[in-house]
């Protein structure tokens, strides 16, 4: 896949999170691990990543520091990046507006400024799903043409940062394009506020599984290991998918399920006898209750297929969650 870059220098912002680490596992697979370049700005113990025992080149600093960033580069001989670094929590992007506008646009605008002064370099911008906000035909899996109409911090924040984007890939004829991926789950994600780890965590302490909104809205799931995949192979075929615009790409297995029916799979494989009740608090007011992807423009330009099921990724999860919690 990835062979004939063997000897070029990866970087990767936020691989301390959920899909840097899977991202940096993957990739080592083809890459020698001397030529991936790390950007850590908090040394998380407990990351995926971390705990890997990771024999890459580690640099500590904010993506927001536009001169760290030149310099890793510059030193580094760096050819491809895969930028991730971003405040993804929704909930405190609602917290914490300014911080969230300024990492997800400065951090991304200075990989762009280093991008447009050496031109040789191919780059991934992680954008989101919820750029796209809500659609008037609520019932359509969002098409990477569709507007991007984000209102929420989190949302516009990402919606900038594909415009910045936009910008500059159509202005400067730079290699980068933004991928919005679905819902991420899989091993390494320790936030009990989202949906799956926080359903898993209910199960294996036998509590009722505590459900934030009515359990009707529906969403893209992804497993991170597919989300990984997907980004080495788009990285394998960048130099080779005749840009001539702006591109982004879905990241989706095309599995749409109600929140219901994602716990309905989970109690399956953790308790299939559970009498416990789901709680269901209705506190979503507001929130888009439809938003899936099309995930055809992934497949029809580099061939892209999940290698998971759900079935088989959420027991991978939940043996995972099982060892870590030592249930």
């Amino acid at each position: 896949m990835l062979e004939n870059l063997k000897r070029d220098r990866f970087l990767i912002t936020g691989v301390t999170g959920l899909l840097g680490s899977h991202l940096y596992l993957e990739l080592k697979r083809y890459i020698p691990e001397r030529n991936i370049v790390c950007l850590v700005r908090d040394g998380i113990p407990d990351s995926i990543f971390t705990r890997s025992n990771p024999k890459c080149n580690i640099i500590h600093g904010d993506i927001r520091d536009a001169e760290l960033v030149k310099r890793i580069i510059d030193e580094y001989g760096v050819r491809h990046i895969f930028h991730l670094a971003a405040q993804t929590i929704v909930g405190t992007a609602k917290c914490n507006p300014r911080n969230t506008f300024d990492v997800n646009f400065n951090g991304t605008l200075n990989i762009l400024e280093c991008v447009r002064e050496r031109k040789h370099i191919n780059c991934i911008v992680a954008s989101s799903d919820k750029a796209y906000g809500i659609l008037s035909d609520s019932e359509k899996p969002y098409e990477e043409d569709d507007p991007l109409l984000g209102i929420a911090p989190y949302d516009a924040s990402k919606a900038i940062t594909d415009a910045l984007v936009r910008s500059y890939a159509e202005t400067f004829g730079l290699n980068v394009i933004t991928t919005r991926c679905g819902n991420l789950y899989g091993p390494g994600d320790l936030n009990f506020n989202r949906l799956i780890p926080g359903v898993i965590l209910d199960y294996l302490v036998k509590e009722s599984p505590l459900i934030r909104s009515d359990g009707t809205m529906v969403r893209d799931y992804i497993y991170v290991v597919d989300a990984a995949i997907a980004y080495v192979e788009l990285m394998s075929h960048i130099s080779n998918l005749k840009l001539n615009k702006f591109e982004s790409f879905n990241i989706s297995t095309g599995n749409h399920k109600t929140v219901l029916e994602i716990v309905d799979e989970l109690a399956k494989i953790l308790d299939p006898h559970s009498n416990y009740p789901i709680i269901l608090l209705n506190q979503a007011a507001g929130e888009i209750p439809y938003q899936t992807l099309s995930c055809h423009k992934l497949y029809n330009r580099i061939g892209f297929l999940p290698r998971y099921t759900l079935q088989e990724s959420l027991k991978e999860t939940i043996k995972w969650y099982k060892k870590e919690l030592d249930y």
